[in-house]
Parts: structure tokens; C-alpha cells; sequence
């Protein structure tokens, strides 16, 4: 993939965390037919592909996306809840480092 592509506004690592954990909201909004939520949508899918794991992403659309709980996520994936806390505790060190 070509890392110097450009997007319409730059991302730092602290926003794109804070968009990733209101992914549910972002959703929502979507629904409603709010243009700039599916533009940002967009964006945050692109960029975790490029950037986090697929266990971070797997994470991320249970928790965040779904608003499934940290204990139902474990059972999902079945993995101890510390795994998942493991999981959602790395992502934002992940993205610092990948988008410095």
C-alpha cells in the first residue's frame, strides 16, 4: 500500500483513537444520513487497516462498533477478558508509534 496517501485532513494518533472508541456513535449517525460520518467511516477503516493488527481490528469491531462488552467479547473469541483488555490497551501505543 502507498503510505503517502493523501487524505483530506491529517490525522494524528490521538484522534484517530478518539474516532476508533465512537465508532458506535459514528455509526449511528451514518444511518441518519450524515455524509461527514461515512467520509470519517471511511477514513478510520483505511487507516486501522493500515496501521493496527487483525486482532486489534477484530477487537475494535466488537467493542466499538457493536458495543459488545469486554466479557462477551472473551466469549466470542474465546480468550480470558484480560486478553481483550491487553488488546484495547495496545491500540492506542500501536498508532503512536506507526504514525510518528
Amino acid at each position: 500500500m502507498n503510505k503517502d496517501i493523501d487524505f483530506d485532513m491529517d490525522y494524528t494518533a490521538e484522534y484517530l483513537y478518539r474516532l476508533i472508541r465512537n465508532k458506535r456513535t459514528l455509526i449511528d449517525m451514518k444511518n441518519q444520513g450524515n455524509f461527514r460520518a461515512v467520509e470519517l467511516l471511511y477514513d478510520i477503516e483505511m487507516l486501522e487497516q493500515r496501521y493496527l493488527t487483525n486482532n486489534q481490528r477484530v477487537v475494535i469491531y466488537y467493542v466499538f462498533e457493536l458495543g459488545y462488552t469486554i466479557k462477551y467479547t472473551a466469549e466470542i473469541l474465546d480468550v480470558k477478558k484480560d486478553k481483550i483488555f491487553e488488546i484495547l490497551d495496545s491500540i492506542f501505543p500501536t498508532l503512536q508509534k506507526q504514525m510518528s
